[in-house]
């Protein structure tokens, strides 16, 4: 694993952002969550089992919060008004297998607003998305808030960590290589 704790600078985001992490994902060492915890002044990280009764845990999501999540029928940010914009996200972080079963699991999560981003293309070389538009949870972080707060500044930065986690992975992997 290899830090880049000093790359990331804060951002103030407005928007809250509350990423529910599947427990497999919380020591991972390519893992992008942990960059939203250091940069990001509104989040909050939870760790969700989909194997256990998580909604006392999710009662402190906001009503009004939006799920960011690609299931049918979400709306796209893009096509929100200013006023429409959600105030607090949900993030689901973990290999989409993973958060297709919290997701799943939670009758809450399925209750909330969803949103989804228009389709992008993902800069996570070293793990593969299992669709094209899917990204990693650093980059749709980033890629809403940019759509809910265009003014908001230093959210690049995170993206720069993140291909500076990216690059650092790849070195130590051919560094270690025979």
């Amino acid at each position: 694993m290899v830090c880049i704790c000093a790359t990331v600078r804060c951002v103030d985001n407005r928007t809250a952002v509350t990423v529910l992490q599947h427990p497999r994902e919380r020591f991972h060492a390519i893992g992008t969550a942990r960059i939203a915890r250091l940069g990001l002044k509104r989040v909050r990280i939870e760790t969700c089992a989909p194997w256990e009764n998580n909604e006392t845990l999710l009662e402190v999501i906001p009503p009004d919060a939006a799920l960011l999540y690609p299931v049918p029928g979400a709306e796209s940010m893009t096509a929100l008004e200013p006023a429409a914009m959600p105030r607090h996200l949900v993030v689901l972080d973990g290999t989409w297998f993973h958060a297709k079963k919290i997701y799943d699991c939670s009758e809450r999560l399925r209750r909330l607003r969803a949103v989804t981003l228009p389709d992008l293309r993902s800069d996570y070389r070293i793990r593969r998305e299992p669709r094209s538009g899917y990204v990693s949870t650093i980059e749709a972080i980033v890629a809403a808030l940019r759509i809910a707060e265009p003014d908001t500044e230093g959210l690049g930065g995170l993206l720069t960590a993140f291909g500076q986690m990216i690059d650092r992975q790849l070195e130590a992997k051919a560094a270690a290589a025979p």
